[in-house]
């Protein structure tokens, strides 16, 4: 069984309440994603915003560089060659993203794109990660698992 966003880690007791539909809603799509596409060699990470126009803020981000800033972000991973999203995780701020995989060991922005393409180590696709993204450590874990960047 997977947790949040893709994630092994089955305890979803931190998640706050009201938002599994939210959680729900992104494994179905990610399920829907991996049945219809298979994603070429190269794999980017991006952020993605989706435009807010409802009462609640709970997990509402500003950016003002985007063109719309008010939101909730994704980090997403995207097939270079179509530009299609293939994976995403809903950011949820540091509380709730210290309980998920890879977040004790390796550090938030570490931890989440390890989350976003675990499903691709050992397939020889290439990361092309954001500027944000660029680790050194990063690039070393890929490489170790085939996935390289």
């Amino acid at each position: 069984m997977q947790g949040v966003g893709g994630s092994d880690k089955v305890d979803d007791s931190y998640l706050k309440e009201g938002y599994q539909q939210v959680y729900m809603w992104i494994d179905l799509c990610q399920e829907k994603w991996r049945e219809g596409m298979e994603p070429g060699v190269y794999i980017t990470i991006e952020d993605t915003m989706c435009f807010w126009v409802g009462l609640t803020t709970g997990r509402l981000i500003y950016l003002p560089r985007k063109p719309t800033p008010l939101g909730v972000m994704f980090k997403t991973v995207c097939d270079v060659d179509t530009g299609m999203i293939i994976s995403m995780e809903l950011v949820e701020g540091a509380t709730v993203d210290s309980h998920k995989e890879f977040r004790e060991e390796w550090g938030a922005t570490t931890a989440c794109t390890l989350r976003l393409v675990k499903e691709w180590f050992e397939t020889g696709r290439v990361v092309v990660g954001m500027h944000g993204l660029a680790r050194t450590r990063l690039v070393l874990l890929c490489s170790k698992r085939d996935c390289t960047r």
